[in-house]
């Protein structure tokens, strides 16, 4: 368990730190993004027909408007609690064992929303488990700090294998804090917890797969044949000024570097489609595999950056690694 006040004393040295600046913003780049559509073939063929879905379905989300569902989100469970009144509001920051690395999205979320709530919070947590024991004697409500789910993957091994018996399951209420997450992640997520609130506010997107269905039967079966469908088809295409999630989510190799969809005619120019982005710096290959290119230059390097692996977190004026110096035995 983290000590509340050691933790508030931590956002405090370190709130100035959070916010994304303007100069960090990364629209699409619509001139390379009609230059990249262009080089996929002729206006009629299946290749083109999907590269211009892919641009019609690719989704920018600034700052601005993150922070904003955060902002919209923390009013929203200000409401829970007042109709609720839980004896503990918990910040659940998962994936933050002993030891762990601090610069991780929970930890830049769990920030951001102690920063509007702070008031509120009686607990900071890392272990769900915890969260339940709580709940065995008090009713809990539980705020569970994300910035996105993709897969929901990350956030289900997380949580675990939980079980909660009838009793404390009635002392318990779960709020997802994520603005936005894919409609499987959801349905995971929820599933793991065995129910969960999620606000109306959040976000719900859907894979390339998805969307390609929705359209008008002939261009949906024109789209189905391009050479590149199959191999990102259950990908996604949001992506954030704060980042650009890994390659198993998003189409990282096309958004970064234009990677071409078919193999047997790709070229090994990079341009990338999203701006304030360069690479010119690097001796890149679009052609090879992305997470190839990704070891080559580092993580770090790739474009936008995950802002939460930048921020050198302090506490009484020390490095901070993880939150070891905030732990404490209850």
């Amino acid at each position: 368990m983290i000590s509340l006040e050691k933790f508030h004393l931590f956002y405090e040295e370190n709130k100035e730190k959070l916010p994304i600046k303007q100069s960090g913003r990364h629209p699409v780049d619509n001139d390379n993004f009609t230059t990249w559509i262009n080089r996929q073939g002729d206006d009629d063929s299946s290749e083109r027909i999907f590269a211009d879905l892919l641009r019609k379905y690719t989704r920018y989300v600034p700052y601005s408007e993150f922070y904003d569902k955060i902002e919209r989100i923390s009013a929203d469970v200000r409401t829970v609690v007042s109709v609720y009144k839980p004896k503990n509001f918990v910040i659940l920051i998962l994936g933050m064992t002993w030891n762990e690395p601090i610069k991780k999205s929970p930890v830049w979320v769990g920030l951001l929303y102690y920063g509007i709530l702070q008031e509120k919070v009686t607990h900071i947590l890392t272990d769900i488990r915890d969260v339940i024991q709580l709940a065995k004697t008090e009713k809990t409500l539980c705020i569970i700090a994300e910035d996105a789910s993709y897969t929901g993957n990350q956030l289900k091994s997380f949580i675990g294998d939980i079980k909660i018996d009838i009793g404390t399951k009635n002392n318990i209420e779960f709020f997802l804090g994520a603005p936005y997450i894919s409609k499987k992640a959801k349905s995971i997520v929820k599933s793991a917890l065995g129910g969960c609130y999620i606000s109306s506010v959040t976000d719900i997107f859907h894979t390339i797969k998805d969307n390609v269905a929705n359209e008008p039967s002939a261009i949906k079966e024109i789209a189905k044949k391009s050479k590149g469908y199959d191999d990102i088809s259950k990908n996604y295409t949001i992506y954030f000024d704060h980042k650009l999630a890994d390659t198993y989510s998003i189409i990282q190799s096309i958004y970064a570097l234009g990677r071409d969809l078919s193999s047997e005619n790709r070229s090994d120019k990079v341009l990338t489609l999203i701006k304030n982005c360069d690479y010119s710096g690097y001796e890149l290959d679009p052609t090879q595999a992305y997470s190839d290119i990704q070891t080559k230059i580092g993580a770090s390097k790739m474009c936008p950056t995950p802002i939460y692996k930048l921020i050198d977190y302090t506490y009484e004026g020390k490095k901070l690694d993880s939150f070891d110096p905030m732990y404490y035995i209850q």
